[in-house]
């Protein structure tokens, strides 16, 4: 009887820390990160790199949370999968120039990565120009 409430108690510690790990947080560890991600810019209109922006978003299965199409902000969240307890992710669309649009992606990682070396913004970037062809 003992021994059954120890393991009860170890599986909702255990269980606790998974939820506290998974996600619960919020995108605010994203949203002032502007300038501290991984950008690139490509030749096109603002328009194009937005909607390949927002197709890159649901590619790689993040939640949207905040979009806000006339600043170019994007806010967005992955819950816990098999590499990862949770990602955040902020982007940012600017206006360089006609056919000129820089995008950003800063991305965090909810708790410790399951995989060292991981970085979620990559494969953000690698689709937006696979979409644009670039």
């Amino acid at each position: 009887m003992i021994c059954g409430a120890i393991r009860i108690s170890h599986l909702l510690c255990a269980l606790g820390l998974v939820l506290v790990l998974s996600g619960c947080g919020t995108t605010n560890s994203v949203a002032k990160s502007e300038g501290k991600g991984i950008r690139r810019t490509y030749r096109v209109g603002y328009e194009t790199a937005w909607m390949a922006t927002r197709g890159a978003i649901a590619n790689n299965d993040l939640r949207v949370i905040k979009l806000d199409r006339k600043s170019g902000t994007i806010l967005a969240k992955r819950g816990i999968g098999m590499t990862t307890f949770g990602e955040h992710v902020g982007v940012w669309v600017r206006y360089v120039g006609p056919d000129l649009t820089s995008v950003e992606v800063v991305g965090r990682h909810v708790g410790p990565p399951v995989l060292p070396g991981q970085n979620p913004q990559q494969p953000i970037l690698d689709d937006i120009s696979t979409m644009l062809d670039e």
